[in-house]
């Protein structure tokens, strides 16, 4: 929505820290408007995406309903364990072994 990020009287104006758009290509003017108001902007970006206004870009699918959503469940993932929120290791979700278990 025009004006989301750069005019203040609108009811639904949004002031973010980071703004991070799932295809250049179709979310072109809240990279315009980030860009304007100075807000950095994550991409994920295929090969045929220009990404000339991305402060960073994460290159992958972008097409895919499947592709985005491992790509958001891994940033998720990544953000959980940096701010110690997810208490998991990979190694709590094995199937342990009866050989496994004797050891402990």
């Amino acid at each position: 929505m025009p004006g989301t990020l750069t005019n203040p009287s609108l009811p639904y104006y949004s002031e973010p820290k980071l703004i991070v758009i799932s295809d250049p290509q179709v979310d072109a003017q809240a990279i315009t408007e980030a860009t304007n108001a100075g807000i950095p902007v994550i991409g994920i970006a295929n090969t045929d995406n220009v990404t000339s206004k991305l402060d960073l870009v994460i290159p992958a699918n972008n097409r895919g309903r499947k592709a985005l959503a491992t790509i958001y469940w891994l940033l998720a993932s990544e953000i959980l364990q940096d701010s110690k929120a997810m208490k998991y290791e990979i190694d709590d979700f094995e199937t342990k072994t009866a050989e496994v278990e004797e050891e402990l």
